[in-house]
């Protein structure tokens, strides 16, 4: 879990989108049974939300306050509540693979083994570090996205315009609920300001980017969802694998199958970036020797975690809960890069007054 080496902007966009867009189509991630209207109501309203809110931390990569080293800016409070949710986003992410493992891949099957295999190679990547994270992202957004593009492409004949009809769920505490439950299950963003100061080029481009781009292409397939399954897909768990069953080009049928092998990608990616934020704090919270023995045992302690979230559906939902998640996203997208500028800029005031 290297702290050497920084990635480009275009590969933090590619990190962001390649973690979120597939877990963005489950019902643990959005709110289930809503109308398509309300689904794409709740993707603008996280984007505008998500880029308030990450005003903060534009802010502090501007004035190069350091983000990703806490102890210079609000303590080493920060950096142990970092490490908490890095452990935490790492094992719901975990356990949310699980239940795609045993639910479509391994009906009725542990999937312990194959937890334990993701984790284990993904503590092996992030200990190459931030740079060979991003590097492989760039790889994993463009297998998403000609997965993607493939899914819809052959199913687009299936298309009909009159499951796009209004419904019940369209009102507006259906997009409101749909834009907290996509906020909070970007994991991703509380865990930006660790690694923020080390994107060179303009990561606040990149940044701000990415949520438009993310709505536009999320909202696009959430339309061919809708007007190809219908509200069958609102009952489904995976609304993209619903779709992507579909799917067929002359002899090759079974194309659910690359969107798998995609989402397993994806989980891998994201439990690598865990794991390295993980990593980085244990860095700053004990000395090199205590470190180097206690990151090892990082792995092991996710997959605990994970093991007991998914245990049964009431142990995950309440993992996945909107509580949950706005704390997360308050605390550590929002509150510590506010505290942060404000402390610096104080800083910069004395420094003008004693002048």
């Amino acid at each position: 879990m290297k702290r050497s080496g920084n990635i480009g902007a275009g590969q933090l966009f590619c990190l962001l989108f390649s973690c979120r867009f597939l877990s963005s189509f489950t019902v643990l991630s959005q709110g289930g049974d809503a109308g398509i209207a309300a689904r794409l109501q709740g993707l603008l309203y996280f984007a505008v939300l998500g880029t308030a809110l990450g005003v903060p931390l534009l802010l502090s990569a501007r004035e190069r306050t350091g983000l990703n080293v806490p102890e210079k800016g609000v303590g080493r409070f920060a950096a142990a509540i970092y490490l908490l949710y890095a452990l935490f986003a790492c094992a719901l992410g975990a356990a949310r693979f699980g239940l795609f493992l045993s639910t479509l891949l391994f009906e009725g099957t542990g999937v312990r083994f194959l937890l334990l295999l993701l984790l284990l190679c993904a503590a092996v990547t992030a200990k190459k570090g931030l740079e060979t994270i991003g590097r492989f992202s760039a790889f994993v957004l463009f297998l998403l996205l000609l997965s993607v593009c493939f899914s819809v492409g052959t199913t687009l004949r299936y298309f009909d315009p009159a499951n796009l009809a209004p419904r019940e769920g369209d009102a507006f505490p259906a997009a409101a609920k749909e834009t907290l439950t996509a906020l909070c299950a970007s994991a991703e963003l509380p865990l930006l300001p660790v690694v923020f100061a080390r994107v060179s080029g303009r990561r606040d481009r990149a940044l701000l980017l990415w949520f438009p781009v993310f709505t536009l292409i999320a909202g696009a397939v959430e339309v061919v969802i809708a007007g190809v399954v219908g509200a069958y897909g609102g009952t489904q768990i995976f609304r993209l694998h619903a779709l992507t069953v579909l799917a067929s080009l002359g002899a090759f049928e079974r194309i659910d199958n690359l969107i798998c092998a995609v989402w397993t990608l994806c989980a891998f990616l994201r439990a690598s970036f865990a794991l390295l934020c993980a990593g980085e704090m244990t860095d700053i919270l004990l000395s090199s020797k205590a470190a180097g023995a206690v990151k090892p045992l990082l792995p092991a302690a996710v997959f605990a975690a994970a093991a007991l979230i998914c245990r049964d559906d009431a142990a995950l939902m309440a993992a996945s809960s909107a509580p949950v998640g706005l704390l997360s996203v308050a605390v550590l997208y929002l509150g510590f890069p506010l505290v942060q500028v404000i402390k610096h800029r104080r800083t910069i005031k004395r420094g003008r007054e004693r002048a």
